[in-house]
């Protein structure tokens, strides 16, 4: 750690990476950057089913878009190799379905309309409402409560139906700065209604305990917190409601493109900077953080990746004689990353993430030796002044197909090879990679 601190303070080893190397890293972004605008306009069919107003039951395909916020209408073919598309709103079908991907229900009804986001909290209380027929998208069908979710642009809201049939109700809450009250003006109020309309389902139907109250209790209003307390009431077990955020394993290889400067007195005895093409090899697991959805992702990755340096050159320094210093090195790192999905559909992905790479290093076959192939005497150490370890920040681009395969590029920050006062260099690497997941 002293050794990145140094870096970063020490105006000598300021190092801005070769402009070739990301001329390349900017090529592979600006790739995975607009092969998702290319996909837009392709269309993602899953086999599904519609209900219309009378009740009558169609199977065909419905084009699948992995929405964030519930969808106005959908698009509905007959045939997988029909030319006709049918957009289908609340004006034409009660309920839709598309496998085991989504399962939507028209509502017709109360829609709150105030805002819950706790990073921009409101002044006064609000309880405005709209009218409004919308989908209604299922998270779970239980024996004594259905539980649905509706998010537009202001928030995500969760209804409750206790029967098949019944009209929904939404679970009510509220977070405002109270303007009203001299004594209590300024403060942050949670109206928790929520927990109040589930305590008394819980005591309806008969499954209130000690650990469940306490569980209602610490219940935050999101799709995590909600669906969790929903399965105990229902007295399901949590693996029955987890197929859309089971983790999924994965391996890959990629093309590491490192890219190393001598700096300091080194660089000024006439070594030159250097670029290697070697392998890495990594595996590592995903963890969906969104319920439901593989928007966002923690990733924890595990990988191995080749290096080398070498330079031939005549030293200006004493002993003035030509000069080849070369190493290989070995990086051995964890990375923890966030993965977001900007474009999502079940066969294509595109994401970006950022992470931390802790690396720690191996270095081998270090050579300084003049033409003769003697090793060349200097008050520096060359052989023994490796930096063991760094944190480099990591940026990572690409795209997921068909569910088992990752393309990507990603970009590894600036690190030291030695914080020797001679032999000081730095690098920074690209990778060019494909995944393979072994999930479904």
């Amino acid at each position: 750690m002293a050794c990145l601190i140094k870096q970063f303070t020490d105006p000598i080893t300021t190092y801005k990476p070769k402009p070739i190397l990301m001329k390349h890293f900017y090529k592979a972004l600006f790739i995975t950057l607009f092969l998702p605008l290319f996909s837009l306009a392709q269309s993602n069919y899953k086999p599904g089913y519609v209900i219309s107003l009378k009740g009558d039951t169609t199977h065909g395909y419905i084009d699948y878009r992995g929405w964030e916020s519930n969808p106005n209408s959908i698009n509905f073919k007959k045939t997988i190799t029909d030319s006709k598309v049918q957009k289908l709103g609340t004006d034409d079908i009660s309920y839709f379905s598309i496998g085991d991907l989504a399962t939507y229900q028209k509502y017709s009804g109360r829609i709150s309309m105030n805002p819950t986001d706790p990073s921009h909290v409101i002044n006064g209380r609000d309880s405005s409402f709209k009218i409004g027929t919308v989908f209604l998208k299922l998270l779970q069908k239980g024996d004594k409560i259905i539980l649905f979710e509706y998010t537009d642009d202001i928030k995500p809201r969760f209804y409750i139906a206790e029967k098949p049939g019944d009209t929904p109700y939404e679970l009510e809450y509220k977070i405002y700065t109270n303007s009203e009250s001299s004594s209590t003006a300024g403060k942050t109020v949670s109206e928790n209604v929520y927990m109040r309309q589930l305590y008394n389902l819980a005591i309806k139907d008969n499954v209130l305990t000690d650990k469940l109250q306490v569980d209602i209790e610490r219940t935050e209003y999101s799709s995590t917190g909600i669906l969790e307390l929903v399965t105990k009431i229902n007295g399901k077990s949590a693996t029955e409601n987890s197929k859309h955020t089971k983790p999924n394993f994965f391996a890959g290889v990629a093309l590491q493109v490192t890219h190393t400067v001598p700096t300091s007195a080194l660089g000024e005895a006439g070594a030159q900077p250097y670029t290697s093409y070697l392998p890495a090899v990594s595996f590592g697991i995903d963890f969906p953080l969104t319920a439901n959805s593989g928007r966002l992702i923690l990733r924890l990755e595990l990988s191995v990746a080749q290096s080398k340096y070498s330079s031939n050159y005549d030293n200006k320094f004493s002993p003035k004689v030509n000069v080849t210093y070369s190493y290989n090195a070995l990086a051995f790192a964890g990375s923890p990353q966030l993965i977001y999905n900007f474009y999502y559909s079940d066969n294509f992905k595109f994401f970006g993430g950022l992470g931390v790479n802790l690396t720690g290093y191996s270095h081998s076959n270090v050579k300084y030796k003049d033409k003769d192939g003697n090793n060349v005497q200097t008050g520096a150490d060359p052989y023994h002044s490796f930096a063991s370890e760094s944190i480099p920040f990591l940026i990572k681009a690409g795209v997921k197909i068909n569910k088992k395969y990752g393309i990507y590029a990603s970009y590894l920050s600036n690190s030291p090879v030695s914080d020797d006062y001679v032999f000081r260099l730095n690098f920074s690497s690209i990778q060019f990679g494909v995944n393979y997941f072994f999930g479904k």
